[in-house]
């Protein structure tokens, strides 16, 4: 990209005028920067922060200070929703981007971090009789029908040509750093997170429907209410049972988390531990170490992020944000210090390298080490 083409690029960025695409290009520049050499110094006007950004703009573009005609950085929207820390670094780094860095012959090597794989669509299928198989990381969907196991493109994994296949039960698996979909016998549809389990049997019958999680799903139920509980869908997770009465809800139930939350965005279930809670689309149940169940709004698109692509650190602290990276890059985290207890905002792309994480989290004081397929907290 020619100079002057990143430069109106980061003035579009500044008016906040620019697309999705320049802004995560325009971000992903900073977060490279702060990546190799942390910004720590605080800056305490941001007047003159923006001032300097305007001059250096100008010295690299010709165009005169006076024209720049733009929404100060400090005045933003997005600006209040950032901690002080993250604030003075953004300033810090794009006074020196513009100056020194954006048009400077680049190092083409990458750091380690940088060769750490995001997660892709990967999972295995272990069948009644304990054989594993590895399903194709091209496919992203597994379906169960009466004719057998099969992938979204219609070809056969395996046949239901043995007997009694209706009582076996299958488990799909995804690793740390993979993620899946499967269609159930009843045309139900469930997307597994990374590091999740799903036990299910290959064809329902009777009155209940019963499948067992661990880890975090998203669920869009066939049937429900209009079955009058005659063909309920339950969901039992560690501590709990979800009873479906709608069709659409997300289920988190890491142990590393501790909590266990279930979101739910259409219909209703019924959430059941010890005492029980109706929830309504908007509300998610949390079930904690202690076995406390309670309940709360929350934005059912928050909830969904990883579904779309996102990492969503809003209301998250530290450790939570960690063990979610660790699941999605597929690392370990290794505690040999304390993590800061802040809270995060903010949504980011699951296909950014790592080391954009690393750099973002830096920002708010978060420095972190990646060695071999570990993540450590210093």
């Amino acid at each position: 990209m020619k100079k002057k083409e990143a430069v109106k690029m980061i003035k579009r960025y500044l008016n906040g005028t620019n697309s999705a695409q320049e802004r995560h290009w325009v971000e992903g520049f900073f977060l490279e920067y702060l990546k190799k050499s942390p910004y720590q110094a605080p800056i305490s006007n941001f007047r003159r922060v923006q001032q300097e950004m305007d001059e250096a703009i100008a010295q690299n573009t010709g165009i005169p200070i006076h024209s720049l005609k733009h929404t100060p950085f400090y005045k933003q929207p997005w600006f209040r929703q950032l901690s002080v820390a993250a604030a003075f670094i953004l300033g810090g780094i794009a006074i020196y981007f513009i100056n020194n860095t954006l048009f400077q012959p680049t190092n083409n090597t990458p750091s380690h971090a940088d060769l750490i794989l995001r997660g892709h669509y990967k999972a295995s299928l272990q069948m009644a009789n304990g054989q594993q198989i590895a399903l194709k990381p091209d496919k992203r969907s597994l379906l169960i029908d009466a004719c057998g196991i099969h992938y979204d493109d219609g070809s056969t994994i395996r046949s239901n040509d043995y007997p009694d296949h209706t009582g076996r039960m299958l488990s799909i698996s995804t690793p740390r750093g993979g993620q899946y979909n499967v269609v159930l016998a009843d045309g139900s549809r469930v997307r597994l997170n990374a590091g999740s389990t799903l036990r299910f049997p290959a064809a329902f019958t009777g009155s209940k429907r019963d499948v067992k999680l661990s880890g975090e799903a998203y669920f869009q139920v066939n049937g429900g209410e209009e079955d009058k509980g005659k063909n309920s869908f339950v969901v039992h997770t560690r501590g709990q049972d979800i009873r479906v009465l709608g069709t659409a809800f997300n289920v988190s139930a890491y142990r590393e988390d501790g909590e266990i939350r279930t979101t739910l965005l259409k219909g209703a279930v019924q959430v059941i531990a010890g005492n029980s809670l109706l929830l309504h689309p908007g509300e998610q149940a949390i079930l904690s170490e202690k076995g406390t169940l309670t309940k709360h709004a929350v934005s059912d698109t928050d909830a969904l992020a990883w579904s779309d692509g996102y990492f969503d650190f809003m209301g998250k602290n530290a450790a939570q944000i960690l063990n979610e990276l660790a699941r999605w890059y597929d690392l370990q985290v290794v505690y040999k210090g304390k993590v800061p207890n802040i809270a995060f905002v903010g949504k980011l792309r699951r296909n950014m390298p790592v080391s954009h994480i690393l750099a973002l989290m830096a920002s708010y004081h978060v420095f972190l080490q990646v060695e071999g397929h570990q993540l450590i907290v210093p």
